[in-house]
């Protein structure tokens, strides 16, 4: 990577793995494994479930009691589902460490990933949040490809919201312990809390990207962000498109919201485009009952805010949501 910061004189940091588990009884002695694996071993380690319904919990104690863990690991079990905003954040709440490392209950770690992490943070102490690389794998464990981020810094805020996402997948980050603070904890009622703190990290400084690979990343049916590739009806597809729309709103919002606390220059500039792109999205919700020539003047009035991919959807409407989604769909299945 070609950047000019100086390296920072310390030698280490504090580091706390916090992992959230909700329903994961498959998955979860391969994430607490991969904990137990780190050959730099965390100083904290916080395993947060939130209201399991099945065996998780029990499988957590077990895996605990076995290995004489439960006086160093710090379990924080909810008797009901309050969502993954408050549970990541309670749990972040329970730590003391600079740096935290987020882990799904149904993900594994690689040995290396508390150590590489850490030698980035003091290599880049300027920024907040970091990515590796890693596999995405299957239900059974089964690697389906590798995915490896180039070595660089990744900026450009603008070109996000023009997006709608901020480009960097959650996979295999982590970040120093003022960015779930510095713009206020994160809000309960917004779903995708991968994308709130990865923007949080853009408007920063930046994410730094490394080709290290870190983790195994469970991709399986009942992910978050499976629902666009699942065989559904036109009808239920558009209508969940919609609801997936209001989300995104909500987020463009609380972008700007986060923008107004940030140290930018141009940050009033970046909040107005945020909430122009949230109306927009707020539009673009009934793109399947409006006529060619009014979809037409929608992407005109807002074109300075939207992605080809938003284009295509306002020229072409219901036709060109559904074609958007066959393109992704067969373009995932052939690079798997």
């Amino acid at each position: 990577m070609n950047d000019k910061m100086t390296f920072k004189k310390k030698q280490k940091l504090t580091i706390a793995v916090v992992l959230v588990s909700y329903n994961q009884e498959k998955y979860i002695l391969q994430a607490l494994e991969g904990i137990q694996s780190q050959t730099r071993k965390p100083d904290e380690v916080v395993i947060a479930d939130d209201g399991s319904s099945d065996s998780t919990q029990q499988r957590i104690h077990e895996f605990i009691e076995r290995n004489g863990l439960r006086s160093k690991w710090v379990l924080l079990f909810s008797n009901i589902n309050r969502g993954i905003n408050i549970n990541f954040q309670n749990a972040v709440d329970h730590t003391t460490s600079e740096i935290i490392i987020p882990m799904a209950g149904d993900d594994i770690s690689l040995p290396n990933r508390c150590a590489d992490t850490e030698k980035l943070f003091l290599r880049y102490p300027g920024f907040l949040l970091i990515a590796l690389s890693g596999y995405l794998i299957n239900d059974k464990g089964d690697i389906l490809r590798q995915v490896t981020r180039s070595d660089r810094i990744v900026r450009g805020v603008a070109g996000a919201i023009r997006r709608g996402n901020p480009k960097i997948t959650p996979m295999a980050q982590a970040m120093r312990r003022e960015i779930m603070y510095q713009y206020g904890i994160l809000p309960h009622d917004l779903p995708n809390e991968d994308d709130q703190i990865s923007f949080r990290g853009l408007i920063s400084g930046g994410i730094v990207c490394s080709s290290i690979k870190a983790v195994k990343y469970r991709i399986h049916a009942d992910s978050a962000s499976a629902w666009l590739h699942r065989q559904q009806s036109r009808e239920v597809f558009l209508d969940r498109f919609k609801k997936d729309l209001l989300i995104r709103e909500r987020h463009m919002r609380y972008w700007s919201m986060c923008l107004q606390h940030s140290k930018l220059r141009n940050k009033d500039t970046l909040a107005d485009m945020a909430n122009l792109k949230a109306d927009f999205y707020k539009h673009l919700c009934m793109v399947d009952r409006l006529s060619f020539l009014k979809r037409l003047k929608l992407a005109i009035e807002f074109l300075k805010i939207i992605s080809f991919k938003d284009a295509v959807y306002c020229l072409f409407g219901s036709h060109g949501i559904f074609a958007s989604k066959t393109f992704r769909y067969y373009r995932n299945f052939i690079s798997c």
